[in-house]
């Protein structure tokens, strides 16, 4: 392909001592001085012209390679594939990045867990007026080490003047429970406003098709960026600062908190106010 191209742009000096070569003949044989200067002028244009023509045509050339070798190169890879496990295994890896372009398309990068905790603590580190989360009361808010951190990284937003809210999704006996207790207390206490959402008061979005992908555990940061545990396996969760994706969880966040209920600590007990 390369000696092909550099023949092809050689056409070009080519052209060019052809037609130099023929006006001299004229000018130098014939003496025809005024042919010779029409076919010089006429032969550099031509040359030029065809030289960019080529060139231009190169360029499509190996654009539409490169193109063919990007939408090819997997399916031939899959058809090199003999033993019938591996042809089978092959499949199930290009259905998951089939599934990931889609996300990929929408905005949405996909992470695994540690990659998930980690883009959530430097969200919160970089926020600077709001953070607004929706989160389902799951264990291991004061044991395990990444949610520790991101609560940190909360607890610092909060000293720069962020306002930090955090809904918590739930079952309604639960809120009697000494580890729930302990934990919205322990929000409660720290500056963050907590409101609670029973699960049974869930609102049902009105885009089934977006809004039943949804996992009502994210974070919105600055109405900039969202990070949802929401995400096809092996990942954990997706972080997106699509702006039209971003705006539908802003949404969802706004219908949640409208069905849900402010708290209060009265003698110790946070209680529904």
């Amino acid at each position: 392909m390369k000696v092909k191209s550099t023949m092809q742009r050689l056409a070009g000096l080519i052209e060019f001592v052809v037609a130099s070569g023929i006006a001299i003949f004229f000018h130098m044989v014939l003496e025809e001085k005024e042919a010779a200067l029409s076919i010089f002028g006429i032969g550099m244009l031509l040359s030029l012209a065809t030289w960019l023509l080529r060139e231009d045509i190169i360029g499509v050339q190996e654009k539409i390679v490169d193109v063919y070798r990007d939408f090819h190169e997997l399916p031939d890879a899959m058809h090199r594939i003999e033993d019938a496990d591996c042809q089978l295994k092959a499949k199930q890896i290009l259905e998951r990045v089939t599934r990931n372009m889609t996300l990929l398309q929408r905005g949405f990068i996909p992470l695994d867990e540690t990659e998930f905790m980690m883009e959530a603590t430097k969200a919160a580190d970089a926020a600077e007026w709001t953070l607004k989360s929706v989160n389902p009361l799951t264990p291991g808010w004061d044991t395990r080490g990444a949610i520790i951190k991101y609560y940190r990284s909360n607890v610092q937003a909060i000293s720069r003047g962020v306002k930090v809210t955090r809904i918590f999704v739930l079952w309604k006996p639960q809120l009697a429970e000494a580890d729930v207790q302990k934990m919205l207390r322990t929000h409660f206490e720290d500056g963050i406003e907590v409101r609670v959402i029973y699960r049974d008061e869930l609102p049902s979005c009105g885009e089934a098709g977006w809004a039943k992908d949804c996992s009502h555990n994210f974070g919105a940061y600055d109405e900039r960026l969202v990070v949802d545990v929401s995400a096809p396996a092996p990942y954990f969760g997706i972080k997106t600062t699509h702006r039209e994706e971003v705006l539908r969880y802003l949404h969802l966040f706004e219908l949640v908190d409208h069905s849900s209920h402010g708290v209060s600590l009265r003698e110790g007990i946070i209680v529904q106010e």
